[in-house]
């Protein structure tokens, strides 16, 4: 989504955090090529579905936001 883009809002996921500890676990034992080509495109596969995610729960995020903002504003 542009917004959250230009925002530079990030969230990262427990797969992800997962597959960074991974990486790491690889980068420190000299894992294989092709192990750290895999870990590659698990990293693909998951960007793509958390974009989908998104958009696939974009109602639900909304309604969560305005009922955030709402309450943040009658507390002032």
């Amino acid at each position: 989504m542009p917004f959250l883009k230009e925002k530079g809002f990030e969230c990262e996921e427990e797969g992800e955090a997962k597959l960074q500890e991974l990486r790491m676990l690889a980068a420190d034992s000299r894992y294989d090529k092709s192990f750290v080509d895999g870990i590659e495109k698990l990293e693909s596969i998951l960007k793509g579905d958390k974009i989908r995610q998104i958009y696939r729960y974009q109602e639900e995020i909304r309604a969560t936001l305005k009922t955030e903002i709402l309450a943040r504003i009658k507390r002032r």
